[in-house]
């Protein structure tokens, strides 16, 4: 496109952290201007929302069976026993936590298999 078909100006404003931010993602690309990399952005670029909360229901279950395991350890080393229950416990945690990373997988590959 001649720049004589570029007659409107479009303009907004940046903090200093997003202008630097933006620089920096100019000098990783092979446009030398600031305006020729906005304009391709603008209308060639895209934006990835990633939902994770998926990952975010699966820390409070990875905590709950890290501190079960360390109560185990615990309890090992004070009495010298490990309790059937509290492994097969623990298991059961840990299983939960792979089905979740599984489907988490899943959805991942779903995505990008597009």
């Amino acid at each position: 496109m001649k720049l004589a078909e570029r007659n409107i100006l479009i303009r907004f404003l940046v903090s200093k952290e997003e202008k630097e931010l933006i620089q920096k993602k100019i000098t990783q690309t092979c446009i030398r201007n600031m305006s020729g990399y906005l304009r391709k952005m603008a209308i060639n670029g895209y934006i990835i929302n990633v939902d994770l909360s998926c990952i975010k229901d699966m820390i409070p279950r990875l905590r709950n069976a890290t501190n079960n395991i360390n109560q185990i350890a615990k309890r090992a080393n004070e009495t010298g026993n490990v309790y059937q229950p509290d492994i097969a416990e623990v298991n059961a945690k840990v299983d939960g936590i792979w089905d979740m990373t599984e489907q988490i997988l899943k959805n991942l590959t779903g995505i990008y298999d597009m």
